[in-house]
């Protein structure tokens, strides 16, 4: 894996936030990227339930900040598309949610957003607009609103679709995240 370059400034999870002055490092392994899996607290879990909720019928969509595969904030983002099939994010708010993350020390573990009606599974247009090479993409679905369901894939826009996603389990364990913390 070569780090990022110019052209793709945000390739580098680790290390996004020196993109601006053109220095970019490989911090992200091999492993980062085959991680076996995402751990989400009871509460990290529960927030991003409860702004899928929230924001339905519409989906809602945010970043998660986290280290070694663990998530330790969830930022919400407004999305901007207002759609029940789509989400997007200002560029603006992107980069203050991103800079709030590097701030607590954290990276960017993921992407999220909700499906309304449809399951935890990447659409094309999901993988089509994946930019963040090495981030997790989060889907939250509330398909059955008894039975939320929570999934984290790795998606690689530049490969066809039917081998462009890699799941990565998510395992909800029943710590509890720091309330102090920003970003809940």
């Amino acid at each position: 894996m070569g780090c990022a370059t110019d052209a793709d400034p945000f390739n580098v999870v680790r290390g996004w936030r020196k993109w601006d002055a053109g220095v970019h490092r490989c911090a992200v392994s091999q492993a980062d990227l085959e991680r076996t899996v995402i751990s989400l607290s009871a509460d990290i879990a529960a927030s991003l339930i409860a702004h899928a909720r929230a924001e339905a019928p519409n989906e809602c969509c945010g970043v998660i900040g986290g280290r070694d595969g663990r998530a330790t904030a969830v930022h919400r983002a407004t999305n901007t598309a207002a759609s029940p099939v789509m989400y997007a994010m200002d560029s603006q708010e992107q980069m203050r949610l991103l800079a709030a993350i590097e701030a607590a020390g954290d990276d960017l573990l993921g992407i999220y957003h909700s499906h309304t009606r449809s399951a935890a599974v990447p659409s094309r247009t999901d993988v089509q607009l994946a930019f963040f090479r090495r981030a997790l993409y989060v889907i939250i679905s509330l398909a059955d609103a008894n039975a939320p369901v929570i999934r984290a894939f790795y998606l690689r826009r530049e490969k066809p679709y039917d081998e462009a996603i890699t799941e990565v389990p998510v395992v909800i364990d029943s710590s509890t995240s720091d309330p102090t913390r920003p970003g809940r």
